[in-house]
């Protein structure tokens, strides 16, 4: 997952947006102190799901009336969870397995593990559906297996 802090010159507060690995938009956050005058418009804002490319681009072309930098944007991978994963598996509860002995797995695994983990789900849930398996391995033999590099 991106999330995105956008910043803006001359007014308080932050806006976060993050997108999910696929680009999808998943929340746009402000800041309890942000004043940004279209803030007050919240129904107004309008935010492409997909575009995560553009927000660093849009916002960074925006410029002052006197030419300068309107906006300053950084970046950063957001982690998934625990919950998310365990959320996110392509398998039904009872598929899933024991949660504990998975989470265990999990909290053991260097955040680009987790990050690489989390990404390959979705053709982790193609692969079973292309070779018709009924149903997937339990998430801990998962992990315990690194099926995210197979």
């Amino acid at each position: 997952m991106k999330k995105y802090l956008v910043t803006a010159v001359g007014w308080d507060g932050q806006m976060g947006v993050t997108y999910d690995l696929e680009g999808t938009l998943q929340s746009v956050v402000f800041s309890d102190d942000c004043n940004w005058g279209f803030v007050q418009r919240k129904s107004s804002l309008r935010v492409v799901p997909g575009s995560d490319l553009l927000v660093a681009e849009t916002f960074e072309a925006c410029k002052t009336e006197k030419g300068g930098k309107a906006f300053s944007v950084t970046s950063a991978d957001v982690i998934p969870t625990f919950e998310e994963f365990w959320a996110a598996y392509p398998a039904t509860s009872d598929e899933k397995g024991n949660k504990k002995p998975a989470q265990d797995k999990w909290d053991a695994l260097s955040n680009a593990d987790r990050m690489a983990a989390f990404a390959a789900l979705k053709d982790y849930k193609g692969k079973l559906k292309r070779l018709g398996y009924q149903a997937p391995q339990h998430v801990k033999t998962w992990l315990n297996q690194r099926g995210w590099i197979k």
